[in-house]
């Protein structure tokens, strides 16, 4: 059984910043956004899925291990850290054609 991939990056990030911990499949960039905020499995070994959801169930104490580590994740993608960082984005490209026309 291969499992539906039926969450955007979105509601990933707002599970985060809810402090929840998230069981998610070790592809793509699922792990890059998520960091340690839960248990990964492979998406297509149903066995491996049933893994990371007991260790969640079966463990109090990973749960809120997990809860903690969401919600320093989820200050990783917060909308001022987002807009400063476009910002230090644009005035270094805007710089760098600056400097390249010689104005």
């Amino acid at each position: 059984m291969r499992a539906k991939r039926t969450i955007g990056r979105f509601d990933r990030t707002g599970a985060l910043s809810a402090g929840l911990p998230i069981a998610c499949a070790n592809r793509s960039a699922v792990p890059e956004l998520l960091g340690n905020a839960g248990p990964y499995s492979d998406p297509e070994a149903s066995q491996d899925n049933a893994r990371a959801l007991r260790e969640l169930i079966d463990s109090p104490r990973l749960r809120a291990e997990k809860a903690r580590a969401s919600i320093a994740r989820a200050q990783d993608y917060s909308w001022k850290r987002g807009t400063t960082d476009t910002q230090s984005f644009q005035a270094a490209v805007t710089l760098l054609a600056v400097r390249e026309d010689g104005r």
